[in-house]
């Protein structure tokens, strides 16, 4: 029995001599067009097609939504095969906007492979709890909320035990404990985060987080540079997230020093100047998204200056229960003008502004006075 004629992918022609390695079932070439292995214009455009139409056709359940409409209108849906970061100055609400992320993932049915560089797996469910319910992880996670149920608060009493009963939910909800996969360790090398990939690909994650991703060593044995280290990280998450086709977000810390120490830099949008290696992330980033709080409009410029000097305390220029989103970079941003969007904090909840309060934002931004003439004021 004769073997049956093996043709040129490229050509069409019969193959007078396979290329090195070949093995049955795999594509051939010709001994002239051997050169094109990998690189076949043809191949590679048809596989690029077959990727766009997939991308094309993919379903709203298909793509990670952000839990706040104005970041989606900003940003988009988390994509899969992209890197997304989130950048903010330490204390800025990283942990705080990812939780919130986490907990609304979660709820989708998404599962997640979720590294906490800074924090335990059980600090992550206080945060997780807390939102159930309405808290403040912060007065939790302090003990002041200890100190006051002791000292006889009612209010604090209360809300110890509704945190009771919401841990005692999460342990009956099989789904969302498989669902989440938090890995613990205490800082990144590239070993720990292909394994962390593996483990990701094992669950068949939706989506990988890392918070944060400057926390780099060198493996054991060796003794390469953070920056080497850094620069290495970047590259496997990117190739992780085509690889398994998710997204991946990391979340980055803002470097004060590359602010000249201005005291006001964390209440106003971010630069990707402020970011510690900031080449690397924005060849790597589709989205860089930066959180701050917001400053009051129409602040006296002296105040400003007092606040600057250390004179006069920032809470007198800053709006209260507000956070910031900006696009530090948008890959696909178009030609949006708007390019940072505000957030409010109530009730331990970051949650999407009211119409009314959308309104004032924008009002404020533009000078506009709103209301009667009698009411009308300049904040």
């Amino acid at each position: 029995m004769t073997s049956p004629t093996v043709l040129c992918y490229h050509c069409g022609r019969a193959v007078d001599l396979p290329q090195k390695g070949w093995k049955p079932g795999e594509k051939a070439y010709c001994s002239h067009h051997h050169l094109l292995v990998g690189t076949d214009p043809w191949v590679i455009g048809q596989e690029a097609i077959d990727y766009a139409e997939w991308m094309h056709d993919l379903q709203p359940d298909e793509l990670v939504r952000w839990p706040w409409q104005a970041v989606n209108d900003l940003a988009g849906p988390l994509a899969p095969g992209r890197l997304t970061y989130l950048a903010a100055f330490p204390g800025g609400g990283k942990t705080t906007f990812l939780t919130h992320c986490l907990y609304y993932w979660l709820a989708e049915g998404k599962t997640v492979t979720y590294l906490p560089l800074e924090s335990d797996p059980g600090e992550v469910f206080v945060r997780l709890a807390c939102l159930e319910i309405g808290a403040s992880a912060d007065d939790a996670l302090s003990y002041r909320l200890a100190e006051r149920k002791a000292a006889g608060d009612v209010m604090a009493q209360q809300i110890h035990e509704n945190l009771t009963r919401a841990y005692r939910a999460f342990r009956d909800r099989r789904a969302l404990l498989e669902s989440l996969r938090i890995l613990p360790i205490p800082s990144l090398t590239v070993k720990s985060f292909t394994k962390a990939v593996a483990v990701a690909e094992a669950m068949e994650s939706d989506l990988i987080v890392v918070d944060h991703v400057d926390h780099v060593e060198s493996d054991v044995g060796e003794h390469a540079s953070e920056i080497h280290v850094s620069n290495a990280l970047q590259a496997e998450a990117l190739k992780a997230a085509k690889r398994l086709s998710i997204p991946v977000v990391l979340a980055t810390q803002l470097n004060s020093s590359r602010t000249g120490n201005d005291r006001l830099a964390h209440y106003r949008p971010p630069s990707t100047d402020w970011l510690y290696n900031k080449g690397k992330k924005e060849q790597m980033a589709a989205n860089i998204l930066g959180l701050s709080r917001v400053m009051r409009a129409g602040v006296p410029s002296d105040w400003v200056s007092e606040v600057r000097a250390g004179l006069r305390p920032v809470q007198d220029v800053v709006l209260d229960n507000r956070m910031a989103v900006t696009g530090m970079k948008l890959r696909y941003g178009g030609g949006m003008k708007e390019r940072t969007v505000q957030l409010a904090y109530e009730h331990g909840r970051i949650v999407d502004l009211d119409a009314g309060d959308l309104r004032d934002t924008m009002a404020q931004r533009h000078g506009v006075l709103l209301g009667s003439p009698s009411n009308r004021r300049r904040d």
